[in-house]
């Protein structure tokens, strides 16, 4: 498993990349709607929770080895386990798999502003600490 981290602006085009793909599925959310534009004006709306945040976008990709395809339920659990282990767990978030690439993957998209308006992660180094504690919760799903 590979995981990355990314910080960004604009939840608009993380929501397009992710769920506008062919091969996109959805595996689980807790922002209400179906389209794009309902999930990314949720997500949108956190940042009037904290207008300190500058970069309110978190994207995580999982990758899995060319040979590993997870199950929606095995999914739904790595998503729950990545959320909770980096303190997003109060957060509005969303994932879905692609399968676009010579490898199985995974996105989650959420805000880095809770439903609190507290910001979760605040540094690079800091999110990278949280992943590496994700990536050993990771194996116990193997």
């Amino acid at each position: 498993m590979i995981g990355k981290i990314k910080k960004g602006k604009s939840f608009a085009s993380l929501t397009k990349y992710i769920l506008e793909k062919e091969e996109a599925l959805l595996i689980c959310t807790n922002l209400a709607g179906e389209t794009p534009q309902d999930f990314y004006q949720q997500l949108s709306a956190t940042r009037l929770l904290n207008s300190r945040v500058k970069s309110p976008v978190s994207h995580i990709s999982i990758s899995f080895p060319p040979n590993e395809k997870p199950d929606k339920e095995q999914l739904q659990e790595i998503v729950e386990a990545t959320l909770v282990g980096m303190g997003f767990e109060k957060n509005l978030y969303f994932a879905a798999s692609h399968n676009d690439c010579n490898h199985f993957h995974l996105h989650i998209a959420t805000s880095h502003i809770n439903i609190d308006g507290e910001c979760v992660i605040r540094s690079v180094e800091e999110s990278d600490q949280r992943y590496r504690m994700v990536f050993y919760c990771y194996l116990d799903f193997l």
